[in-house]
Parts: structure tokens; sequence; C-alpha cells
């Protein structure tokens, strides 16, 4: 079960530039299926890369695909297609057709939604105090709670969809936890990043209360 066309659609996408605390990682690396996921911001040019097994896979305005790994003297270097794509650490340059762009750099927060992305993550949201990631993906929804230190996995989640009241439920358990999450399409204020989301995140987990934002990732 993915999520229905109404839930998309309900849960519009947050300012890009609005993370929580807990955003604290630099790249994601969330399994041995992905690669290192980066966001790099040039002047006049903003991109998603994955570099994975020797090859760095570019998701540029015109081109989206991969291109391999060639020798370099330092960092990592990427030809192909027309592309030359070098990192190092978080840093990195690119030529792509008869632009040049140079003293690129990761921004670490956009990068832990890009990879959530491209993990096929459909909804993503955070919370603070403490510290909490929900995932959901299809039928099945990961929380991580209490500032990473808590970890739970429910499959088969029954969802709900609420039109009149502009809200989507998930229902699951798990080894005697139950989660209830309602998202709502409600402005959500994280004081902590000073940002306004569009969806409202209400998590009961037996009997706990988590709140916060997020947003859908596709």
């Amino acid at each position: 079960m993915r999520l229905s066309p109404f839930t998309i659609c309900l849960l519009a996408l947050v300012p890009t530039s609005a993370y929580t605390d807990c955003e604290s990682d630099a790249t994601a690396d969330a399994g041995p299926s992905q690669g290192t996921v980066l966001v790099m911001e040039c002047k006049g040019l903003s991109f998603v890369v994955e570099l994975k097994d020797d090859e760095a896979w570019l998701f540029l305005p015109d081109f989206s695909g991969s291109i391999p790994q060639v020798p370099s003297a330092s960092g990592n270097k990427y030809e192909g297609n027309n592309i030359t794509f070098w990192s190092k650490g978080e840093e990195a340059s690119l030529d792509y057709g008869k632009n040049s762009y140079r003293d690129c750099r990761n921004n670490r927060a956009l990068a832990v939604w890009e990879a959530a992305k491209l993990r096929g993550v459909d909804f993503r949201g955070v919370g603070n105090e403490p510290a909490w990631v929900l995932e959901i993906q299809g039928d099945s929804l990961s929380l991580e709670a209490d500032y990473g230190e808590t970890h739970y996995r429910f499959t088969g989640a029954n969802e709900h969809t609420d039109s009149a009241a502009g809200q989507t439920i998930f229902r699951a358990s798990t080894d005697g936890v139950t989660i209830e999450v309602t998202l709502e399409h409600k402005t959500c204020q994280d004081t902590m990043a000073d940002a306004s989301y569009e969806t409202t995140v209400n998590i009961q987990l037996g009997d706990r209360t988590l709140l916060g934002c997020g947003k859908a990732l596709h």
C-alpha cells in the first residue's frame, strides 16, 4: 500500500531551507544499498549526487544518470557524458556542458532528506525534545526517537484518510507496542528551526505523544 493520491496532495512540501536540530548527520548512508548522498550547492546551481560503487549518480537539470570514477591525484573524480565531477569531503566542482561550477559545498541538512527520497520514503517527519525522526514508506513506519537511542519498525500499517478533517491516520502495532500517526494539513511551527511547515505530525506511541512537522517526498 502506498500513500493515496489525496494524501500526497494533502502533505504539501515544506520550505527546503527549514530543518530541525535532529538533522545533525552530514551525509546519508542508510544501508548497504545506498551510497553517500550529497546536496551540492554552487553559485548558480544546486544538485543532488549519490556516490556509490566507483560511480557518481548525478541529478542535474538536463541529465540524470551515472558517470564512472576515473583516476585522480586528489579527491574523487568522475567523468562521462560531457560531465566532470570532482569531490573531496563535502567540497566539489562540476564541469557540465559549457558551464563550470567551483566552490560547491554539501548542504548537510538537505542531504538527509534527499537520501530518504532516493530510498523511496514517501513521507518524513521530525520533532524535538527529545529529537525523533519518522519515515513512512508504503505501509511501513520507521521511528527513531530519544536522540537515536530508540528504534521502532512497524509493518502492515492501516491508512485512513479523512478528507473533511484534512487528516491521514496510520495505525500499526509490533511486539506489543502500538503507534498512531496523524498527518494533518495544518501550519506547523518548528521553534528550534524557526520555520513554518504545512504538515503537522502527531504520533501516539503507546502512552507517549510526539509532536513535530514533516513533508511528503514524492
